[in-house]
């Protein structure tokens, strides 16, 4: 993680991304950054807004991995909200998502070490980058990406890694692309579509009138109907683009 100094130019970018960029991934990243600036000059002639970016969610610090986790998941409730997504639909297109709210992105093949890129730089503004193995994990990476753009306003580069995954600032921002992509609503209602996760045992009850009388009864579950199996949780993460492992997780 390395910030930009506030006056920072493009030779500062330069500078940070080659001390902080893999070498075989810096060329590509140079390119990205040079067909935004194409873009940016190119909507400037055609008179459109500059772009805002997305809000800024000031938070303190998470003190834990519980802290990290929380914060990341409330945001995303927000976010879905604030971009009137719903409490439980799918999402069509992430970049599409991201895009919208101005910030540029790129999907490059990443070296193993390397799983996604946030940036910020002074001629493009922020960038986010992902892998292209899986479609899937594109989705969540981007969204990862995005979560730094929410919450890292004073970073101008972050280097997502398998080595700092379990750093706190990545904790929330794969809480919060988990929780953006399954959102517990839409969960919920997977869950009840399959007809499953309900008690083995449930008590119902009616009023009847002609007896002013509660008429109570109970239904019981076969053994095991309700317990999700592999292909329920493949099933639904089919539903709401994400990987096997992530609907996993949040089940």
């Amino acid at each position: 993680v390395s910030d930009f100094s506030p006056n920072a130019g493009p030779d500062d970018a330069l500078a940070m991304i080659s001390a902080h960029v893999p070498s075989e991934l810096r060329s590509a990243l140079e390119d990205v950054i040079d067909l935004c600036s194409e873009a940016g000059a190119l909507e400037r002639a055609l008179g459109r807004l500059a772009r805002s970016g997305p809000p800024h969610y000031d938070l303190p610090r998470p003190r834990n991995t519980a802290d990290a986790i929380l914060q990341g998941e409330q945001v995303a409730a927000q976010e879905r909200q604030r971009l009137g997504l719903g409490p439980g639909s799918p999402v069509n297109s992430v970049a599409d998502v991201v895009a919208s709210q101005g910030i540029r992105v790129a999907v490059l093949q990443l070296p193993e070490e390397v799983t996604g890129i946030y940036l910020r730089h002074p001629l493009v503004g922020s960038l986010a980058i992902s892998g292209t193995d899986q479609d899937r994990v594109s989705r969540w990476g981007l969204l990862h990406q995005y979560a730094f753009a929410l919450f890292e306003t004073g970073r101008s580069l972050v280097v997502s890694t398998p080595i700092n995954a379990n750093e706190l600032i990545h904790i929330r921002a794969s809480a919060f692309a988990a929780a953006f992509l399954l959102p517990q609503a839409g969960i919920e209602s997977a869950i009840e579509g399959l007809d499953k996760g309900r008690p083995s045992r449930r008590a119902l009850a009616v009023f009847g009138y002609a007896i002013e009388d509660l008429v109570e009864a109970e239904v019981r579950s076969a053994p095991g109907s309700q317990t999700l199996s592999c292909h329920d949780v493949a099933t639904i993460a089919a539903r709401f683009g994400a990987s096997y492992e992530s609907a996993g997780y949040r089940l």
